[in-house]
């Protein structure tokens, strides 16, 4: 027997609505029995079958057998309540990015009663598709919570302390992906501007051939710069006792521009040197270095201690116990720019910590070119392509009975912000008549400021973006949660999601559970 891998140990499925439970069987007859109940279907010429399983009260856990000439299991069954996680990276930003904020709420965390499905991150442009292969379902616990969507979390949590139910989220998120590519093929085509890319696509041995060239040109420049960094073919430049005194000075952090690095790609060096209290020597010692544009290697007192390979994780690098010593201590960076501006983004911190004391590494550094590179071409990311990512990880959600959705999405869209409403819209569309139930309750957020690290800026197509998003309210059944308030103006992914989850928690109360919930000004109907 063939399921759907979401059928599968662990589920939470969703209270108060028909199930229907769909796959495929070698038999002619399949057989299924659940919450004492017995069920059976006929199997189709196509070895479809198709139960309809009555709505249940919320509760739990509960086996699923399933006969088919073979017997099955599916365990730890419960009802409650579903919601699904769209959007990019916002959306997907997991709790281990966010523990600077997070932290104090998700030590201890424990609930079996809470679980997250990651669909698995696939494209198709061959057509929709029925099943997923692939993923688990995972409760919250300290082994699982890390992976867990940070903001999925935050609202399950919330909606789990008031209504007592489990809660499962379903995450279908990918950072880095335009509205277009969570529509269907047969919507686009309606709005008539994608046939050209949709009919591309289709062509399999094209889609293999570009990855596969663009994974060895990405290679090959990575090779090429490694082969070339004087810093890695000399005299090792991240050895501890290295003779800097020809290095340059800058200072960090600070971006790129207007220093004698604008517009360098390659690889570069920077050291700094620095001392600690003596009592820091035996301890594990943290270290950050903000955000760096693109990759870095980290080194201290010779010692690789933490890596990066691209721009957006916050670098937090534990030391361990004497790797530091008394006296001068040094460290070294490579850093390598491929496409992007380069820099070290202000308004993050950047220095050592233990406990409550900080050691700043913020000033002047020295710095020396490793090797110098032609800017890397941009690569074909095809689950950013239409029609994709809504054929492999929606469509295959068919007919799953879900409380609401929550989608976070439209940081990719902002080059061209002009009528995203509509097409969001069509979006919101496509997936209700995914999952069959009506005008399905469906929240979203509103962009979080962001100016790329620039304090007197307001980014005007961001703005546009924003405007559009609100136009969405419009549509029936939605509601739109602005967190333009709790953005970073040097962080495209905010770390306060506990505070956007607790407002789509709110309203969550009032469009689904239809309670009366004060008015708040970032939350709109």
């Amino acid at each position: 027997m063939q399921l759907s891998s979401i059928w599968s140990d662990g589920m939470i499925i969703q209270r108060g609505k028909l199930i229907l439970l769909k796959g495929y069987a070698r038999g002619n007859k399949v057989t299924v029995t659940f919450a004492g109940e017995v069920y059976q279907a006929a199997v189709e010429d196509n070895q479809c079958f198709e139960i309809q399983i009555p709505s249940m009260e919320a509760g739990g856990p509960y086996e699923i057998i399933l006969y088919d000439g073979e017997r099955s299991v599916i365990s730890d069954v419960m009802i409650g309540d579903v919601w699904v996680l769209g959007g990019q990276s916002n959306m997907e930003l997991p709790i281990s990015r966010t523990m600077d904020v997070s932290g104090n709420d998700v030590k201890d965390a424990y609930n079996p009663e809470i679980r997250m499905f990651q669909v698995p991150k696939e494209y198709s442009f061959e057509g929709p598709r029925s099943t997923l292969k692939g993923g688990t379902w995972r409760e919250v616990n300290k082994k699982n919570i890390m992976e867990f969507s940070a903001v999925g979390y935050f609202l399950a949590i919330q909606l789990y302390q008031k209504y007592q139910v489990p809660i499962g989220l379903i995450h279908a998120a990918i950072g880095g992906t335009p509205i277009e590519a969570w529509m269907s093929e047969e919507t686009l085509h309606q709005i008539g501007e994608y046939e050209t890319v949709l009919l591309r696509n289709k062509d399999s041995q094209r889609v293999s051939r570009i990855i596969e060239e663009d994974n060895n040109r990405i290679t090959k420049w990575h090779v090429t710069m490694d082969s070339q960094d004087a810093g890695l073919q000399e005299n090792k430049w991240f050895e501890e006792n290295y003779n800097d005194k020809k290095y340059q000075n800058i200072v960090i952090p600070g971006m790129w521009k207007n220093t004698f690095l604008d517009g360098y790609k390659g690889s570069v060096w920077f050291r700094k040197e620095f001392m600690v209290p003596d009592e820091w020597l035996d301890q594990e010692v943290l270290l950050r270095l903000g955000a760096i544009i693109d990759g870095d290697e980290t080194y201290v007192n010779g010692v690789l201690v933490g890596h990066t390979d691209y721009r957006y994780p916050p670098r937090k690098y534990l030391l361990p116990p004497n790797l530091l010593h008394k006296g001068m201590n040094q460290i070294t960076l490579r850093v390598f720019s491929d496409a992007q501006p380069g820099g070290f983004m202000p308004g993050k911190k950047y220095g050592l910590e233990l406990k409550e004391e900080v050691v700043s590494l913020e000033g002047l550094w020295n710095y020396k070119i490793g090797a110098p590179m032609k800017p890397l071409e941009i690569q074909t990311f095809f689950q950013y392509e239409p029609a994709g990512v809504f054929n492999g990880m929606i469509s295959p959600l068919r007919d799953l009975g879900i409380c609401g959705v929550t989608f976070y999405q439209g940081e990719s869209n902002t080059k061209n912000p002009k009528g995203y409403a509509d097409k969001f819209e069509h979006m919101i569309q496509d997936w209700r008549q995914v999952f069959n139930q009506g005008n399905i309750p469906f929240l979203y957020v509103q962009l979080a400021n962001f100016t790329d690290g620039e304090t007197e800026k307001l980014d005007e197509n961001w703005e546009l973006l924003r405007q559009e998003q609100e136009k969405v309210l419009r549509v029936a059944n939605t509601a739109m949660v602005d967190a333009f308030d709790i953005g970073e103006y040097n962080d495209l992914h905010p770390q306060n999601k506990k505070e956007l989850g607790r407002r789509l928690f709110v309203a969550a109360r009032r469009l689904v559970f239809k309670e009366e919930v004060l008015e708040e000004a970032n939350i709109k109907f």
